[in-house]
Parts: C-alpha cells; sequence; structure tokens
C-alpha cells in the first residue's frame, strides 16, 4: 500500500480496535467503579451484568464476547461495506441497503439497537413499503399479462435497492425490453420518490460518526467531502445539529489523513466549522489530567457535543494510541461512540505498531479480526 492508504487503513482499523476495547465496560457512567472492576486495565474486558448492578450505568451487551465490536463499530463497518459494494463510489442507496443487512431483520448483527437506529430502519421500511404500494397500483393500472408484470418488478426491486435518480432510471433501461420499459421506469421512479435518501433520525448522538469516519477514509481529499459526508450521514442522522459536528471531524480527520499533526488537524476541524470552536477549545484548556475527572466535567453521554471534546482533550493529551484509547475507557460512559472518532483520528496520525501507534496486541484481541481486516484494506486501497 501506499503511505496514504496505509494511513486510511490505520484509521479504519483503529476505529474498530478502540470500539472493541471500550466494548465490555461500555456506557458505566459510574468512572469509579471502572478501575476497580478492571484492576486499572478496562480494554477488552468480558461485559458482565454485574459491574452494573449497582447502578451507575446501563448493561447493553449481554449477547457479545470481549474483544466484539458494540453497534458503533458494527455500524462503521455496514459503511465501509456499503461503499465497497459500490466499488468505492459513495451511493446513498447502497449505504442504506448495507445498513439494512447488518441492523435489520435478519442482519448481521445481534445486540443491543439504539434509538437513531431504529428510527432509521423503520424510515427506511416505511419508504419501502410506501413504494411497493405505489407499484402494486401503477402494475394494477397496465394491461401487461401477470407474468410480464412480475418481470417488471424482477428488474425494478433489486436495482431500487441500491441506485437511485437517474442511475437507476438508465439501469432499468439496460435490462426492460419495450414492451416493459414504460411501466418498469413508472414503477422505478415511484419507488425512488417513496425512499427518502434522508432516511435517518432527528438525533444529534455519537452514533452519527461511523458514517464520517468511512466516508472520510474511502477519500479525505475529495473536492465535495463535506457534501459527501452530509448525504452519508443523512442516511442515519438527518438532524442539522449533528452535521455541524460532522463536518468538524470530517475536517480533522481528512487533514490527519493526509499528514496534520494532531493539533493542526484540529485546528483545521475548527477552521472547517467554526460554531463548536468555544466547546472543543473549552476541552482543550481544562487542567484536569484523569479522564475520569475531565469526562466529569464535560459530561459522559452520548451527546456529540459532549463526546468530540473530550476525544479531542484525550489525543492532545495523550503520548501513544494505546494511552489515549485506555483513558477513553476509564472516562466512563458512552466510552464506544466516543472510540470511533478517538481510533480513527490517532490511526491517522500514528499509524500502526511502533512506540506510539495502534498497538498489535491489541488489535490482535479484536474477534473476527480477518474480515474487518479485509473490508477495511478494501476501502483504503
Amino acid at each position: 500500500m501506499t503511505p496514504a492508504a496505509e494511513r486510511r487503513f490505520a484509521s479504519l482499523i483503529g476505529a474498530l480496535t478502540a470500539d472493541a476495547a471500550a466494548m465490555g465496560l461500555h456506557w458505566l457512567y459510574d468512572a469509579a467503579r471502572i478501575p476497580e472492576v478492571s484492576g486499572g486495565r478496562p480494554e477488552f474486558q468480558e461485559p458482565r451484568a454485574e459491574n452494573y448492578h449497582q447502578g451507575g450505568g446501563y448493561f447493553a451487551h449481554p449477547q457479545l464476547e470481549a474483544g466484539d465490536n458494540s453497534q458503533y463499530g458494527e455500524s462503521l463497518l455496514a459503511f465501509v461495506r456499503g461503499i465497497n459494494a459500490a466499488g468505492g463510489r459513495l451511493e446513498v442507496r447502497q449505504l442504506q441497503q448495507s445498513f439494512r443487512d447488518a441492523f435489520g431483520p435478519g442482519g448481521r448483527w445481534h445486540g443491543y439497537i439504539d434509538h437513531p437506529t431504529r428510527i432509521t430502519l423503520a424510515n427506511l421500511l416505511a419508504g419501502e413499503n410506501a413504494g411497493r404500494e405505489a407499484e402494486a397500483k401503477l402494475l394494477g393500472e397496465t394491461s401487461l399479462a401477470p407474468g410480464r408484470q412480475h418481470e417488471v418488478q424482477r428488474i425494478v426491486a433489486p436495482l431500487a435497492k441500491v441506485k437511485s435518480g437517474q442511475a437507476l432510471l438508465d439501469a432499468v433501461r439496460a435490462e426492460a425490453d419495450a414492451e416493459l420499459l414504460d411501466v418498469a421506469l413508472a414503477v422505478a421512479k415511484a419507488r425512488d420518490e417513496a425512499l427518502p435518501l434522508a432516511s435517518g433520525a432527528q438525533d444529534e448522538q455519537l452514533p452519527a460518526l461511523p458514517s464520517v469516519v468511512a466516508t472520510v477514509a474511502c477519500d479525505p481529499t475529495a473536492p465535495d467531502l463535506l457534501e459527501r459526508v452530509e448525504r452519508s450521514l443523512r442516511v442515519t442522522h438527518d438532524d442539522e445539529r449533528a452535521l455541524v459536528w460532522a463536518r468538524f471531524l470530517a475536517s480533522a480527520l481528512s487533514a490527519a489523513l493526509t499528514g496534520a499533526a494532531l493539533p493542526d488537524a484540529i485546528e483545521a476541524g475548527l477552521a472547517g466549522e467554526d460554531s463548536v470552536r468555544a466547546r472543543v477549545e473549552e476541552a482543550l484548556a481544562l487542567e484536569e489530567q484523569d479522564p475520569a475527572e475531565l469526562a466529569g466535567k464535560l459530561g459522559r453521554a452520548c451527546y456529540l457535543r459532549d463526546g468530540l471534546p473530550i476525544v479531542c482533550a484525550l489525543a492532545s493529551r495523550a503520548s501513544s494510541w494505546r494511552e489515549a484509547a485506555r483513558w477513553n475507557v476509564l472516562a466512563g460512559g458512552d466510552s464506544c461512540g466516543r472510540a470511533i472518532p478517538l481510533g480513527a483520528l490517532l490511526g491517522a496520525t500514528w499509524g500502526i505498531g511502533g512506540e506510539r501507534g495502534l498497538p498489535y496486541d491489541w488489535l490482535a484481541r479484536v474477534r473476527n479480526l480477518a474480515d474487518k481486516v479485509d473490508a477495511c484494506l478494501q476501502l483504503a486501497s
């Protein structure tokens, strides 16, 4: 791989590793308990209900084992796979289908489903059902024989899952014969209009960020990067507040992936979205060195306005990827949500191995690593 591709890969696999490391103590808000139950090594803990019995948290992952990714990591993988399935292009319909393949009925993911994911799946299902109703009405009004009507459905249904707009109509034209063409185009258009491209929830929480990491890692120097980030973000988060923080992370990660040092990358993010400057600079200026105290000042919850400033503060204070990722778990709260941007930024900055980079012994503890490496390599290469 080229050095640029290596940075993109390190960013993606860094995000997944940091998430897996945090999963065992995810959403334990009583930060004082974390050293007690982990012996000071909080990473890759087995998720145990008894760690949460005294309150101060929510035990969300009884189905998972140490080294598994949380729903945040699975969401990142869904976006990576969606981009890969589109040949490295960012196609919203393909991203939506990949997200459903992960979290929908019969999907890869077997675990906790957060609020924006539930809303996104409901919106996608509602749009798909509306499209099917419009299709049935159009087909019922034609003079086509039942077998030919079925042929229209066979052509349009799989294409409408992965294409939209003119690309969908062009694909239908390439497959439908003259007798079917007008009806097939009308059905395709009706299905496309029924399913919103902005299928996400009105939500300003950390589940918004996996789409940003995948999109930026795909092409960090794209001239339309922020427009691409917005399109992918709205698949799961159709929210202006989330978009502000997504732009900040996108600009910072893009700078890191193109060789900027971490302070310069954060400044690039602030320059791209100045509205978050006060909150990030507040975090950077805090004197607290203990991660639990720092998170206590800023807020451990899932909100972007809390999580991303903590990420900036931890990354700026740490001397290595390992130290920052460990501090993130010790900070408590939504550690998996913060892990995605933290692992991505530090992977882009420090790479894998060496004194500062993602340690190989942590990487080796991620479950089902080979499949995840393959997906990340495909996107990065």
